[in-house]
């Protein structure tokens, strides 16, 4: 059919967001924000509040929060403060603790290299009322919000998407243009399955059963206390119990279990099932005997049932359209990333939007699109890796926090104990790599007052030391596959990406369920890109350093810190091997 679409059109949007949960509201919240001028409109097919699952939030959200400059409203909605997490496994049954206040370091770090000094907690929260907050405050900074309005379906041309028709509460249809169309429509997805792009995770096939207690009691080591609350994990014998305190008097509760062992069972009574395996939980039981269950806030019944949600798209950005939070990936609830990686995956839709929109560059802005797909995968895969090493063997947590260790490496160049490595994975620290990369500068800068406490924080020093020191007359060469590719940063001043470069090093094969994400990868600034570039195994340090020097328009000595910080890394992940070189052997 030849038409022109925006002829048809009864109002024209320069992005036009479905759905108003973390995720829709976030994006739109910021990319107005940033592009003030630009019109924006969010549907909402529900009116708020409105019931839903996923209360246990992480500490990295909190920035974000501040970002939009709702912070100070979800602290007044005086939501539990959540300051960590508590698991017991298997027949031990001792519980032992992901504690975030072992994720402050020191004030002067966090004014010194820009970090948020409050991530050491978050909330428990009822989310028809946070998702309320924030979509109410979308609206009071300038985002044009319908709630009662559903998107039914989708416009294009020429192979790119260019609006949307949509039904209001009255039944009524219209044509919405856009210039860009955002799926943030949580496990509906909207545009993703319009698009066909779901693939599910097969390792991660589970069912979810749960409900909300009022009255029930509280311990310590399992709820924490009413203002300073831990989610908590424990295992059953098929699966695994949420615990969250998301009040004073209420309380969510949930029971994941594989759908493989439901369908070998031939269980089909699944509240039956629940309320029998509740009662043999021997930390949650004792809480809630005297408890009654009651409805959901927000609206619905007084028992839930979700299958199937584990699943990722095959493409989460392209001509004219964008998918943040659920509506492009879920991975499971086991380490309660969901609204993080909604918050997350939309703060950084926001930033390629506006870079998008204030770029001429055709080139420029498919490669936006493509790197957008790409970090929604990488901020997601520690939280993949783990949650299927836990389906798939025994659950012994020494096991678990040695997957996380080995999730962060590609991350940074350390050597870090395997349960402060967890906690940083479950806090949501290693999703945000741009972070971690103010991390590392640091530590890359051997004169400044405070690195030797981030150096203990993350165990720098020990791997450091593990290294062999390298003379100037040493011969470093590259090993093993490596790839040099342009990047992005997120440049919060502006609300923009910024473009780089970087070094990646390729695993002989990539892991099946997170491909390529999971591999280590460098920064590379003009020193770095120096140093790599005449790294044949033929050139000496010194004259690696001396080529920085120039690079950089440094002097010697500070280039040289620079280009052995680099070469010294690269031994850290693997990618280096060094020969002795002439002075060196004749001493």
């Amino acid at each position: 059919m030849n038409y022109n679409l925006l002829t048809m059109s009864s109002a024209w949007y320069d992005l036009v967001v479905i759905g108003g949960g973390p995720a829709g509201a976030t994006l739109a919240c910021l990319a107005k924000k940033y592009n003030p001028k630009r019109k924006i409109l969010l549907l909402e097919r529900a009116r708020f509040p409105r019931h839903h699952v996923g209360e246990s939030l992480l500490p990295e959200v909190v920035p974000i929060l501040k970002e939009m400059g709702v912070h100070r409203k979800i602290e007044r909605a005086g939501f539990p403060r959540k300051v960590g997490a508590v698991y017991a496994w298997g027949k031990d049954r001792r519980p032992w603790f992901a504690d975030f206040g072992q994720l402050k370091i020191d004030r002067r770090i966090y004014r010194a290299t820009r970090l948020p000094d409050d991530c050491d907690f978050a909330w428990q929260v009822d989310r028809s009322l946070y998702d309320k907050i924030l979509l109410d405050h979308a609206a009071e900074r300038g985002v044009e919000v319908r709630e009662g309005w559903e998107a039914l379906e989708l416009r294009e041309e020429s192979g790119e998407i260019r609006g949307l028709v949509a039904r209001d509460g009255d039944g009524r249809r219209s044509f919405i243009a856009a210039g860009f169309v955002a799926d943030c429509s949580g496990q509906a997805s909207f545009l993703s399955r319009y698009r066909e792009l779901r693939r599910p995770i097969p390792q991660l096939k589970n069912v979810a059963a749960y409900a909300y207690f009022k009255g029930g009691k509280w311990k310590y080591r399992i709820a924490g206390r009413p203002n300073a609350t831990r989610i908590f994990i424990g295992s059953t014998p098929n699966g695994w119990f949420w615990h969250i305190p998301i009040s004073r008097e209420v309380t969510s509760v949930g029971l994941v279990v594989p759908a493989a062992h439901l369908k070998k069972r031939k269980i089909t009574d699944i509240r039956r099932y629940f309320e029998a395996s509740l009662r043999r939980c021997p930390e949650i039981w004792p809480l809630l005997r005297a408890a009654e269950r009651v409805r959901a806030p927000g609206g619905g019944g007084d028992f839930f049932i979700q299958r199937d949600w584990s699943y990722r798209n095959v493409n989460s950005a392209g001509p004219g359209w964008i998918a943040a939070g659920d509506s492009a990936l879920f991975v499971d609830p086991i380490l309660s990333s969901g609204v993080l990686v909604a918050q997350l995956s939309a703060q950084r839709a926001a930033y390629t939007l506006g870079t998008f929109w204030n770029s001429n560059d055709a080139r420029l802005k498919s490669e936006l699109l493509r790197a957008y797909g790409e970090f929604y995968r990488e901020a997601t895969s520690g939280f993949l890796a783990l949650a299927a090493f836990w389906y798939g063997n025994d659950r012994n947590a020494n096991e678990w926090w040695a997957q996380a260790r080995l999730a962060l490496r590609h991350l940074l160049a350390v050597r870090l104990d395997d349960r402060k490595a967890f906690l940083l994975v479950s806090a949501g620290l290693a999703a945000n790599y741009e972070k971690l990369q103010r991390y590392r500068g640091l530590l890359l800068r051997p004169n400044y007052p405070y690195v030797h406490i981030v150096s203990q924080f993350l165990g720098m020093r020990a791997a450091l030391e593990s290294v062999p020191a390298m003379g100037l007359d040493d011969i470093p060469s590259l090993v093993g596959r490596r790839e040099v590719r342009s990047s992005w940063r997120m440049d919060p001043d502006k609300g923009r990406m910024v473009a780089g470069r970087e070094l990646r090093l390729l695993p002989v094969r990539a892991r099946s369920l997170t491909g390529h994400a999971l591999t280590p990868r460098l920064p590379l600034g003009s020193v770095q890109t120096a140093v790599l570039e005449r790294l044949d195994g033929k050139t000496s340090v010194r004259e690696l350093a001396r080529a920085a020097a120039d690079a950089g328009n440094l002097p010697f000595a500070t280039a040289a810190i620079a280009a052995r910080g680099f070469l010294r890394e690269l031994a850290l992940l693997g990618g280096l091997k060094v020969r002795a070189g002439a002075a060196a052997r004749g001493r």
